[in-house]
């Protein structure tokens, strides 16, 4: 009896792309440098993951003598290009710090690496998000991260639903645990028994440069941190505002008894004194609620909405004018629910001018700027769907 035949096992292929960077030009005319250095350990491992289908991107992403503070590198450039384009599927880097030296840009070329589905691998650091492990290390390192930035829990948590982190239980995370991850001195490599710590056998995920500026934050009270959260928040109409003689409104701010104020001041009171403008300052919170209920209103106008879809269509023939007012109504509830800087880059973006009166004000907005924005509702959509 003849046996059939067994069938081969299909492995799939991840193209893998390394990138090389070195911070100063020094030794880059040699036949050999670090570059090249670089390359060869990672070529190495991409050969040692042969029989799981990693194959080698022939294209070099090479940045000499490019700081690794900036993500202006054309090296870098063409790589993400190329992911964008979907030619990559791995990332590979000797370290961590060759493809970025600060957390905030890291995190940002996670975001593109995580919408093109591409893993990235640090071959000298055990670092490889194609694993469950270095897909955690890499969320507490960016919470570090994101949390020296915001200053606040709260927002942090929040900001990580919404970008749906979760335990490794699939749990939500709230704020208590994000201060027990803060305090756990297992990421900086220490062991601890019975409240004293002692140096661990396993090596640190988190450098002691980002677990000091962490906890220089948590030594603040809480009401300091919520304060200078407030403080930190963009001015929405930041280069917008006009007075009745032409003069644009500075954002400022002022305590009294422990509370903040926000106001725009005209830059003619600021030159001349108070009474030199019938306009001179006007309080934050106000003249910002009216702006956006105005743009709210012009959301649900037909006719505004028709204009949109026109200017959409020229760059996008696949969008219709149902679509077009249905991403911008979309705008009106998810507005309170968006971070101060995400409603900062839409009023940005929608918004030409405000001019103040003594009789009210007169928002002019982009249209150019409307069909921007119904493309990235109406994308957002069809991602979620």
């Amino acid at each position: 009896m003849n046996k059939a035949p067994e069938k081969s096992k299909v492995v799939r292929k991840f193209r893998c792309a390394v990138y090389t960077r070195k911070s100063s030009e020094e030794g880059l005319e040699q036949e050999f440098n670090s570059l090249h250095a670089q390359r060869e350990a990672c070529e190495s491992y991409i050969a040692s993951q042969r029989s799981e289908g990693w194959v080698l991107v022939r294209d070099q992403y090479d940045d000499g003598g490019i700081s690794g503070g900036t993500l202006e590198r054309p090296g870098l450039k063409r790589l993400l290009a190329d992911i964008e384009d979907g030619l990559v599927d791995v990332v590979v880097v000797y370290k961590i710090d060759r493809l970025s030296r600060a957390l905030m840009d890291f995190s940002k070329l996670v975001e593109v690496f995580d919408r093109n589905g591409v893993t990235f691998v640090s071959v000298t650091q055990s670092f490889n998000t194609t694993t469950s492990m270095g897909r955690l290390t890499l969320n507490i390192l960016l919470s570090f991260a994101r949390f020296i930035e915001i200053g606040s829990g709260t927002l942090l948590a929040r900001e990580l639903a919404e970008r749906g982190v979760t335990t490794s239980r699939g749990h939500r995370i709230d704020k208590k645990f994000i201060y027990r991850m803060l305090n756990n001195r297992v990421y900086i490599g220490e062991a601890v028994h019975k409240g004293t710590s002692y140096p661990g056998e396993h090596a640190a995920i988190i450098d002691r440069e980002l677990w000091d500026g962490a906890h220089a934050i948590l030594t603040e009270s809480p009401r300091k941190r919520a304060a200078r959260t407030r403080a930190d928040t963009p001015a929405l109409l930041r280069g917008l505002l006009y007075g009745p003689d032409g003069a644009a409104f500075s954002p400022t701010h002022t305590r009294k008894g422990g509370r903040l104020y926000r106001y725009y001041v005209s830059q003619t009171v600021l030159k001349h004194g108070a009474g030199s403008c019938p306009v001179g300052r006007v309080p934050a919170g106000e003249i910002e609620a009216a702006v956006i209920d105005q743009m709210r209103i012009v959301f649900r106008q037909p006719e505004i909405v028709a204009g949109t879809w026109k200017a959409a269509r020229d760059k996008d023939a696949g969008i219709n004018e149902a679509e077009t007012y249905a991403a911008l109504t979309r705008l009106d509830p998810l507005w309170n629910e968006m971070f101060p800087a995400e409603q900062a880059r839409i009023v940005a973006l929608l918004v030409e001018r405000v001019d103040i009166g003594t009789d009210g004000l007169n928002v002019r907005l982009r249209t150019d700027g409307l069909a921007a924005l119904a493309r990235e509702m109406r994308a957002e959509v069809g991602a979620a769907a």
